[in-house]
């Protein structure tokens, strides 16, 4: 019972923030809430939020996502289901494939090869980022 209310307390927290990679700057303010700062990006814009737990960063390339950033705003880890729900949540039909598991941390790679992942530290501060991949390797 612990366990599933647990998995319910994790769904409705990501789901209420329901933006992904590929998405337009309006639908992501409408999920995200309230920005907190807008720091500039040559040729981009930059918008991080804080919703609930999380810190979303998003950098916005012609009005759609192209890089977005996940953490928890007390800075702790994520756990594997919220690492495995923000996946889930930009696979955009594709599967996650494990690409790299370094000391530094955990990449992935999409099966239709258009976005790539990490888990690592930045700033001191368990990241996740998920972005449009640059190649088709």
């Amino acid at each position: 019972m612990r366990f599933f209310l647990g998995l319910l307390a994790i769904s409705a927290a990501l789901g209420s923030a329901s933006a992904n990679l590929g998405d337009s700057e309006a639908k992501i303010n409408a999920a995200y809430g309230k920005r907190l700062e807008m720091p500039r990006i040559a040729g981009n814009q930059s918008h991080l939020y804080e919703r609930g737990e999380f810190i979303y960063n998003v950098i916005f390339r012609d009005g759609v996502s192209v890089f977005e950033m996940y953490a928890r705003a007390n800075q702790a880890e994520l756990s594997s289901k919220e690492i495995a729900a923000f996946l889930k949540a930009n696979a955009a039909g594709a599967t996650w494939i494990p690409a790299n598991e370094k000391p530094a941390g955990r990449e992935w790679k999409r099966s239709d090869h258009k976005a790539k992942a990490a888990y690592f530290r930045l700033g001191g501060r368990p990241t996740l980022t998920v972005m449009e991949a640059t190649s088709k390797r």
